[in-house]
C-alpha cells in the first residue's frame, strides 16, 4: 500500500501542473457553454470529462517505458496495478468537473442513481480504460520486434480483432444476459447502477489479471493458428453469415424494395422506366412485405413526378391505403401508415399539399398528423398541415400537444415553426407538466423560455382554431 501511495505522491507532483490546467480549462468551457442557457448540457459534461483525460493520458503515452517499470524490484501484479492506478491521476480533473456540474445531469437508476454511484462508476469505467491501455503497452513492443510483417500483421488482427473487437462484444452481450436473469429471478434491488458497478469490477479484475498473465507469458503475444484462428474464423463467420443468410429479409427493412419493376423505377426516379412496364404482366398495386405499393413508395420520398405518373396508370390511392411501420422507425408511431403520414416523412410540402388535396381523409381523422411531423422532425411539412386546418394546440390522449413530440426530440426547426404558428408554449398535459419539463437539452430549454417572453408573442402567426380538417378548400 505505501508503494501504491508513494507512486500516486510521484505522479501527482510531475503531472500537476497539467491536471490543475486541465480542471480550469474545463469548468471554464462548461461555464462558457451555459452562458446562452439556464445550463450546461448533460451530454457535453460527460463527454469533455472523459476526452479531456483521454487527451491527456494520450500525450503522456509516448514518455511511457515499460523497460523502466520493468526493472523496479516489485511484485508484477503490484507493477500492473501501480501502472493503472497512476493513469488515474489524469482523469480527476474530470471527476472535478462531473462533481461540480451534477446538478446539471439527469437522474437516471442505471447510469446516474446517485453521486456516489455515479464517481465509483466513472473511475471503474477510466480504470477499465487504463488496463486496456497497459495491455498495449505490454503487446506494442513484441509486435514491433517481429521481423515478419505477416506475423505482424496476423498479431495486429489478434489485437485489433479478438481482443478488442470480438472481447467488447463479449463484454456487451454478458451485461445484456446478467440483466436479463436479474429481472427474472426478480432482483431489483440490484436492478440499478449497483450492477454496472459489479459487472465494472468483475471486468476489471479480469483484465488486470490478463495484463498480468500476459506479461509473464509472453507467447501469449504472438499468433497461434490453433487458438486464434480458431476465434478468427469464429469473428469472420458471426459477422458474414447473418448478412448472407439473411439477406432477403434485411431487405424487408427497406420500404422501397418490392416484388414488381415499378418498386425499382420508382426508386431510380425514371418515369421513362415506369411507362415501358407492361402492366399486364405486372400488378401497378402490388405491394411488399411493410404493406408499400410502388405510389405509396413515392409518397414518402417525396417524388411528385412519380406520384403523377403513376396515378395517371392507373395507381390506386385511397385513404384505406395502410403500410406497417418498418422496423427501422420511431418507435412511438409504431401503428400503420396512410398516404399523409409518408408525405409527411418525405418534408415535401408539395408532395404534403397534393395529398391533402386528394379529399381522401374525413373531419377529424389523422388529428395526430402534427405531433406525427414534430416527433419525426419534419418542420418544412407544419406550415401546410396548420394552412389545411390541422390545429397545433390539438392534445391527444394524454394531453400533450404537438409541441412536446417537438421539444421531446430536440427538434429546434420544428419548435420554431410551431411556436411561429400559434403553439401555447404554456399548455400543460393530464401530468400538469408543460414542454420545456420534457426535454433533457437545457437549450431546447432556454429555446422554449424565450418563446414565452412578449415580444416573441407579438410576433406570431395565428393559429388555426378548427379540428383537422385536411379536405378544407383555402
Amino acid at each position: 500500500m505505501k508503494l501504491i501511495l508513494h507512486h500516486l505522491t510521484s505522479e501527482y507532483k510531475i503531472h500537476a501542473k497539467v491536471m490543475w490546467f486541465t480542471l480550469v480549462i474545463l469548468l471554464a468551457v462548461c461555464y462558457a457553454l451555459s452562458i446562452d442557457a439556464s445550463k450546461v448540457d448533460s451530454v457535453q459534461i460527460i463527454w469533455y470529462s472523459l476526452v479531456a483525460g483521454m487527451v491527456t493520458s494520450s500525450a503522456y503515452k509516448k514518455d511511457f517505458s515499460l523497460k523502466y517499470y520493468t526493472a523496479m524490484p516489485i511484485p508484477r501484479d503490484q507493477l500492473i496495478l501501480i501502472i493503472v492506478l497512476g493513469r488515474v491521476l489524469y482523469f480527476i480533473p474530470g471527476a472535478v468537473t462531473l462533481t461540480v456540474y451534477y446538478s446539471a445531469l439527469p437522474r437516471d437508476p442505471l447510469f446516474n442513481h446517485s453521486w456516489p454511484l455515479l464517481i465509483i462508476t466513472y473511475f471503474i469505467g477510466i480504470s477499465i480504460f487504463n488496463a486496456i491501455q497497459v495491455l498495449g503497452d505490454i503487446e506494442n513492443p513484441r509486435i514491433e520486434s517481429v521481423p515478419g510483417r505477416f506475423e505482424s500483421f496476423l498479431m495486429f488482427f489478434k489485437k485489433i480483432g479478438i481482443n478488442y473487437i470480438l472481447g467488447s462484444s463479449l463484454l456487451v452481450g454478458g451485461f445484456v444476459l446478467i440483466k436479463g436473469a436479474v429481472e427474472v429471478l426478480g432482483l431489483h434491488f440490484i436492478n440499478n447502477q449497483f450492477l454496472i458497478i459489479l459487472y465494472g469490477g468483475a471486468v476489471l479484475t479480469f483484465l488486470m489479471y490478463r495484463c498480468h498473465h500476459i506479461f509473464l507469458n509472453e507467447h501469449l503475444s504472438y499468433w497461434s493458428w490453433k487458438k486464434d484462428g480458431a476465434l478468427a474464423t469464429l469473428l469472420i463467420a458471426a459477422s458474414i453469415f447473418p448478412a448472407i443468410a439473411f439477406k432477403q429479409k434485411a431487405a424487408n427493412f427497406v420500404y422501397n424494395h418490392g416484388p414488381t419493376p415499378y418498386f425499382q423505377a420508382v426508386h431510380e426516379i425514371d418515369q421513362l422506366k415506369l411507362r415501358r412496364i407492361d402492366s399486364k404482366i405486372h400488378d401497378i398495386n402490388a405491394k411488399n412485405e411493410l404493406g408499400y405499393t410502388p405510389i405509396l413508395v413515392a409518397i414518402r420520398n417525396g417524388d411528385l413526378d412519380s406520384f403523377i405518373t403513376l396515378k395517371s396508370m392507373g395507381a390506386n390511392l385511397t385513404g384505406e391505403e395502410i403500410t406497417s411501420a418498418s422496423p427501422l422507425d420511431h418507435k412511438k408511431f409504431k401503428e400503420k401508415y396512410n398516404s399523409l403520414k409518408l408525405a409527411i416523412l418525405s418534408n415535401n410540402p408539395k408532395m404534403l399539399e397534393t395529398i391533402l388535396q386528394q379529399g381522401l381523409y374525413s373531419r377529424g381523422h389523422n388529428i395526430d398528423a402534427l405531433h406525427f411531423a414534430a416527433h419525426n422532425c419534419k418542420a418544412a411539412t407544419i406550415p401546410t398541415l396548420i394552412e389545411f386546418g390541422f390545429n397545433p394546440n390539438q392534445p391527444l390522449e394524454n394531453g400533450q400537444s404537438s409541441l412536446f413530440y417537438a421539444a421531446q426530440t430536440s427538434c429546434y426547426s420544428a419548435v420554431i415553426e410551431l411556436a411561429m404558428h400559434g403553439a401555447d408554449m404554456n399548455l400543460k398535459d393530464k401530468n400538469g407538466k408543460e414542454a420545456k419539463d420534457y426535454t433533457k437539452s437545457f437549450q431546447m430549454h432556454h429555446v422554449l423560455k424565450r418563446f414565452e417572453s412578449k415580444k416573441m408573442q407579438q410576433n406570431r402567426l395565428p393559429a388555426s382554431t378548427n379540428l383537422a380538417n385536411p379536405h378544407l378548400k383555402r
